[in-house]
């Protein structure tokens, strides 16, 4: 069983620090978190879910939820879109699955903001 907290030694002489998160205390993990998790050998699910959230006046914030294999320990990791996700999602040929609490409203941003 995973403990609350993951912490990972450094691995690699060329790794400045190693950053922690701990999914108690902070909502979302950064992109760097992930990208080290990667280089300390978990492995990426093939699937990827992405749920959007709408804030008004056309903004929309995704959150990629990654799930981690390291052996018989899965990690799921929440971390917000940005390019840094968008090129692991591309390079790992991840399948996106949408996870949409706002199913309609997605519908309804795109027409509003002529997307």
């Amino acid at each position: 069983m995973l403990s609350n907290t993951v912490q990972l030694r450094r691995r690699s002489s060329d790794e400045e620090y190693d950053r922690h998160w701990c999914p108690n205390s902070q909502t979302y993990a950064p992109a760097d978190v992930l990208l080290q998790y990667l280089r300390a050998g978990w492995q990426l699910d093939n699937l990827v879910t992405v749920q959007s959230f709408f804030h008004g006046a056309c903004r929309r914030s995704d959150v990629f939820y990654f799930r981690l294999n390291l052996g018989d320990i899965v990690l799921e990791m929440p971390v917000l879109a940005n390019p840094v996700v968008f090129q692991i999602v591309e390079n790992n040929r991840l399948t996106q699955i949408p996870w949409n609490s706002e199913a309609h409203a997605s519908e309804s941003f795109a027409s509003s903001c002529n997307v």
